[in-house]
């Protein structure tokens, strides 16, 4: 037989890989041919007993030589059947153990030792399919025990070697809180400190984790230690369920542990506290992996809709200029010698190309690009103090966010596309905003016009009105001031040159003039005004000059010149009167916002007014009256499908 077979067994090992003998005899046999059986073969352990085509039991080689060794006993068996020598054996009422071929070792020694002390270290019958029939074999319970031995040493050493790279550890503190001599070599991992032996565990705690958790810590085994105390009642309270440990503290950064706390009473006293300790990283960690995903999936739904709520080719058009912006800007960041590029000029043309596009952003309702447009201004904002590689890193990882965003919102408009069929055409880019070096313009003598003061205009129901309209029903209500805004002109009426001109206006004019110029309804009613506001928006074609007016009202408050001077003055600027200080809120990164949100605050919005309209070859002019309202006038050139007339 095979003595090496040990050596081939794992811990996960069954009776199929140990050395089995398979001689079976009928109860019908004389006792002389399993005598002779046995003097054959030396090592076989015992022959299985047949009775017919069912298993009698089992006759092993100790039980044959104690029959045959006694006085007379060959010649009162050997002649005779095996049935007497098998119920002189059993007696006739011991069952034999059988087991499957498949049945693991260990479970087989078990039972094996549940049977009668007369049996215990008798043959175990294996039963198997061999070729579709089956096969009785015997294996010698000194192999079975060999088998047990070898395979209990596997399973330690595979519990060594899972202990030793288990993420968890055991140490006991007694009532001083010190930690007891014998503890988990792991612990010493966890904690990333060796030699923990006869130190208080508070103390060791302060060093890998928040001040304010050892301490909790400290009360926190002062309670457990209390006799008073029920135990399971402060389970709850347990300070270190979860605790992240400090940068640097231990080996491999900071990790998140979790502790738990039992009780060692004896003889009805606390002697110490088991303190048992995880780390639970990776849990963490997948489950912010997870809380990602299932916020990047919820805001992609989310985005679906916002932009389903759009007018596809406006938004694919917007999204076209957001790409280009967002590209400049990224070559620029990308460049050589991005600190020295950064000129004021440069800073307030990418202010005013982000403002706008986050302008129209809250035009179209796509209120996540408006966001991220608006961090992206926080982070250009920082460089206005003098640009640092830190600023410029931060502007990056707000231009990435944007770029991801805007090419997210490009795959669903594609999806859009797919499901709709055709779309129109998208329209006409807006003009472009100036390169981070603008050229420079001269502004056009202030216009003497009287400003706009007719009679409330009724909204015609066109798609750009109707939009500013939202617009301005949503911010008001955002800011609590209740507001219409009104026209009698037509879309139509606007030469298609200047329609994109316009909107992009109209949205700065309009949060403009909800920020800085109506007032909340308990002033207006003070001040004998109606407590809803209105915006009002006229056109006037001018033919015989060559020239065409764009006016737009609000009956709010007017212009606060002394707020506007003091700016103005902090920021360097000469303002010698009323007129001087009207001009200001036109400079760059000027506002008399008390702070910055993502309706006002930046001064940029009136800079890309005045910005866009010149590079048209126009003028803006303001007229304001304190307390009653506050008007700009546009004046453009006259064209009729982009020529003049």
């Amino acid at each position: 037989m095979d003595a090496d077979f040990v050596h081939r067994l794992t811990a996960q090992s069954t009776l199929a890989e140990l050395p089995a003998f398979d001689t079976s005899l009928d109860l019908s046999t004389k006792g002389q041919a399993l005598g002779e059986t046995f003097d054959r073969s030396p090592h076989l352990p015992g022959v299985v007993v047949m009775e017919g085509d069912g298993v009698r039991g089992v006759i092993s080689r100790g039980q044959y030589l104690r029959l045959v060794g006694r006085r007379f006993g060959l010649e009162v068996f050997l002649p005779r059947p095996l049935r007497l020598m098998f119920e002189a054996i059993q007696g006739g009422d011991e069952e034999s153990l059988l087991l499957d071929v498949d049945t693991p070792v260990q479970d087989a020694v078990g039972r094996a030792l549940e049977r009668p002390r007369s049996l215990i270290y008798e043959p175990v019958i294996v039963q198997g399919l061999r070729r579709g029939r089956r096969e009785l074999r015997l294996i010698d319970f000194p192999d079975l025990l060999r088998a047990d031995s070898r395979i209990s040493t596997l399973r330690n050493r595979q519990m060594q070697e899972i202990l030793s790279t288990v993420q968890e550890g055991f140490l006991l503190v007694d009532r001083e809180h010190r930690i007891a001599a014998e503890y988990s070599r792991s612990i010493e991992v966890l904690f990333g400190s060796s030699g923990l032996g006869d130190r208080r565990l508070p103390a060791v705690l302060a060093e890998i984790l928040p001040e304010a958790s050892a301490q909790l810590a400290r009360d926190y085994l002062g309670v457990l230690f209390n006799p008073n105390v029920i135990e399971s009642l402060v389970a709850d309270i347990n300070p270190l369920q979860r605790v992240e440990t400090r940068p640097g503290a231990g080996d491999g950064g900071p990790r998140h542990l979790a502790f738990s706390f039992r009780r060692s009473v004896e003889e009805g006293t606390i002697r110490r506290i088991l303190v048992r300790v995880e780390d639970v990283s990776r849990e963490v960690e997948l489950a912010e992996e997870m809380d990602t995903r299932d916020r990047r999936a919820q805001e992609r739904v989310d985005l679906v809709f916002d932009i389903l709520r759009t007018d596809l080719p406006s938004t694919a058009a917007w999204l076209g200029r957001l790409g280009g912006e967002v590209s400049r800007v990224r070559t620029w960041l990308d460049g050589p010698s991005p600190l020295r590029n950064a000129t004021h000029a440069g800073l307030a043309a990418l202010f005013r190309a982000l403002h706008g596009l986050k302008g129209e952003a809250g035009l179209l309702e796509l209120g996540r690009f408006q966001r991220r447009l608006h961090a992206a201004e926080d982070a250009l904002a920082t460089l206005r103090g003098g640009p640092t590689e830190e600023t410029l890193e931060s502007l990056r990882e707000r231009i990435a966010d944007l770029e991801n965003l805007a090419a997210e919102g490009e795959g669903i408009l594609d999806q859009l596309r797919g499901l709709r069929g055709p779309t129109a055409a998208p329209a006409p880019s807006m003009d472009p905003v100036p390169s981070i070096e603008p050229a420079p313009s001269t502004e056009p003598a202030p216009s003497t016009e009287p400003a706009f003061a007719g009679p409330a205009f009724a909204d015609n129901g066109s798609s750009l009105f109707r939009s500013i309209s939202l617009l301005t029903e949503r911010l008001a209500g955002r800011l609590g001031k209740p507001t219409r805004f009104l026209t009698r002109c037509a879309e139509e009426e606007i030469p298609g040159v200047y329609r994109d001109l316009v909107r992009g206006t109209l949205v700065q004019l309009v949060r403009n003039a909800l920020v800085h110029g109506i007032e909340a309804p308990e002033i207006r009613r003070a001040r004998g005004k109606a407590p809803v506001g209105v915006l009002q928006f006229a056109l006037r074609r001018h033919l015989d000059q060559g020239r065409i007016e764009l006016i737009f009202q609000d009956d709010g408050g007017g212009l606060d010149l002394d707020a506007i001077r003091r700016r103005a003055e902090a920021r360097g600027l000469t303002v010698e009167d009323g007129r001087g200080a009207a001009a200001a809120i036109f400079e760059s990164g000027l506002s008399t916002a008390a702070e910055t949100t993502v309706d006002a605050g930046r001064g940029v919005g009136l800079d890309l007014v005045k910005s866009q309209v010149e590079a048209h070859g126009g003028y803006v002019a303001t007229f304001s009256e304190p307390g009653k309202f506050c008007a700009f006038q546009i004046v453009l050139p006259w064209t009729v499908d982009g020529e003049a007339p």
